[in-house]
């Protein structure tokens, strides 16, 4: 192997940029007559690159093949498909733009007098006869991704340096912070059958601008048939006991959660693996049969329980998939009552919908049974879509294309006619996040539903009067379960948590007393309205504007509106009270 120093690595990367390689729109950043260098490591190099894009982030180029170690081409560029697809809809993945593969030749003075991009027709190894024969033949690999820092860095001196300063001080509300960005990474991942295999601190990112931890680094990375590999890759210290002892034929998400699990074990334990006194691994301590991992240094004990289950050294007994340790990590962060809330946020999803559903048909038929409510063919596909939108959101499926289709459809029915009641609806759904805009169009197909099966019954109306109580009942009780799921599946599906919503809607049952005091509210009125109905105070109500809808208000049969409403919230609020002792 020839080893390249660093200022020939430089100047033959100047060769290249002044011929607008690798990548003609981004050319490394230069500093003097030098590309500025972000980091390196065993077998690449990073360097700073320009750009015209409003990216805040910058860009990076990173450079493999110097070290003639690079990937085969086929799995260079399968791996790197991974991690573009992964990095478009999931904001903890690190975002690869591009990747070029470019075969060198170089005189005996390192000049470059030839230079040629590879394309896939070229994936087998053609020249591989003229690399072994000359020494001044390259093939690079080049890719393209946003600049990041990394999380762990080795400094001149040989030590480690971490990054940002709350991890370099091992704070272990830092350390939570980056178990749940990278958690949520993997978890994606995995929902698609993709294993990472190499997750450590070097492979970690972290953006200063928006605070994110990142996963980059998909250099082995498999996408697999059903979720099993055989393939033996890892690294030590990192890499679990069944690929290293090859103690198994196959491995799953299990050996990534024990390397994500050594990762924050590391952290912990203030970087020192285990048995060791520094960034050391004890291979022969860590990989006994049956090891069991000592208290790291640092770390609250239910902190460190997670950690402990996700190392265990039999597969079977770690976690079984990325959302179990993703809930437990949340329930440290938020608190008992709400990780149960989110192992049941289906639960939540289903009430809510089926009273919004029922609700929004007797509202239909009890309040406005004279309003037309006829939907055109388009205007049932955009509602459809909205719903489906929200359902394949909550199962992290990519939901691109449904929100390509919904946003012309919906422009096109704002647009194609003149103003219409419906239109502010349509608007609302339009602009409203994934799981609210789901509901809306429930709520508006349950209501178009109720008004087409009042036109096949003309009594069906009639016998629904006596049930106006019922819709007020059901629609305020079904807000509350409809935001409970926003609070739980928006902020999971965007990666960050919003601390004040999840208190406001999962941990206190402060929603729930406001729904109970409007509740009481309805009740108290049922019971003063009909006494003030003396013969003389409604003839002097008839003459007063608005006096139509304000001698209606009898008939939503307010005392059982109040009665109904006020026991469910009061039951749901002891539900609550006995869960948060839990």
């Amino acid at each position: 192997m020839f080893l390249w120093t660093q200022e020939e690595i430089e100047k033959i990367l100047m060769q290249l940029n002044m011929r607008g390689l690798p990548f003609e729109k981004h050319p490394f950043a230069v500093v003097g007559e030098k590309p500025v260098l972000l980091g390196s490591g065993g077998y690449a190099h990073v360097y700073e690159a320009m750009g015209g894009s409003m990216e805040k982030q910058g860009y990076a180029i990173k450079v493999i093949g110097f070290a003639d170690q690079y990937a085969d081409e086929q799995l260079f560029r399968q791996t790197i498909q991974v991690q573009m697809d992964l990095g478009l809809h999931q904001k903890h993945v690190v975002k690869v733009y591009d990747a070029v593969c470019l075969d060198v030749w170089l005189d005996r003075y390192d000049n470059v007098y030839r230079a040629e991009t590879r394309s896939k027709e070229d994936w087998a190894d053609g020249y591989a006869q003229e690399r072994a024969e000359n020494k001044r033949y390259l093939q690079l690999q080049f890719i393209l991704m946003e600049k990041l820092n990394a999380v762990l860095t080795k400094t001149e001196g040989h030590s480690h340096r971490l990054f940002p300063s709350a991890l370099s001080s091992f704070q272990e509300a830092e350390i939570q912070k980056l178990a749940l960005d990278i958690g949520t990474a993997l978890a994606e991942a995995h929902d698609k059958n993709i294993l990472h295999r190499d997750i450590k601190p070097e492979n970690l990112f972290y953006s200063p601008q928006t605070g994110q931890y990142k996963l980059g680094d998909f250099g082995i990375a498999l996408k697999t048939a059903e979720g099993m590999a055989s393939t033996v890759a890892y690294t030590d210290g990192y890499g679990a006991p069944e690929i290293i002892r090859r103690s198994d034929d196959k491995y799953d998400v299990t050996a990534d959660i024990y390397s994500l699990g050594m990762t924050l074990y590391v952290l912990l334990n203030r970087l020192k693996f285990p048995g060791s006194k520094g960034y050391r691994v004890n291979a022969k301590l860590q990989y006994e049969k049956d090891f069991v991992l000592p208290r790291p240094e640092t770390g609250s004990d239910a902190f460190v329980r997670v950690i402990e289950k996700m190392c265990r050294f039999d597969p079977d007994d770690r976690y079984q998939s990325m959302d179990e340790v993703l809930l437990e990590l949340k329930g440290i962060a938020d608190g008992d009552l709400v990780k149960y809330q989110r192992l049941h946020g289906r639960l939540l999803a289903v009430l809510g919908g089926a009273f919004l559903i029922l609700g929004m048909a007797l509202w239909k038929l009890t309040f406005l049974p004279d309003l037309e409510f006829v939907l055109s063919p388009v205007s049932y596909i955009f509602l459809t879509l909205c719903v489906s939108k929200f359902l394949l959101a909550e199962h992290r499926r990519d939901t691109t294309r449904f929100k390509l289709f919904t946003l012309v459809l919906g422009g096109w029915l704002c647009f194609s006619t003149g103003f219409a009641w419906w239109k502010p609806a349509l608007l609302l759904l339009l602009f409203a996040e994934d799981t609210l805009g789901g509901f809306w169009g429930m709520g508006i197909l349950a209501a178009n539903f109720a008004y087409l099966l009042a036109g096949k019954d003309a009594g069906l109306v009639r016998q629904m009067q006596d049930h106006r109580w019922t819709a007020a009942t059901l629609l305020p009780i079904a807000g509350v379960f409809i935001l409970q799921t926003y609070a739980i599946f928006a902020q999971e599906r965007s990666g960050r948590q919003n601390d004040h919503l999840t208190k406001f809607f999962l941990q206190d049952n402060l929603p729930w007393i406001l729904v109970a005091l409007y509740f009481g509210n309805l009740l108290s009125w049922g019971v003063t309205i009909p006494a003030l109905m003396t013969e003389r105070n409604l003839s002097v109500l008839e003459s007063l504007p608005g006096a139509k809808w304000f001698l209606a208000i009898p008939s939503v049969q307010l005392i059982k509106a109040g009665v109904a409403g006020l026991v469910f919230s009061v039951f749901w609020m002891i539900r609550q009270g006995i869960l948060k002792r839990r």
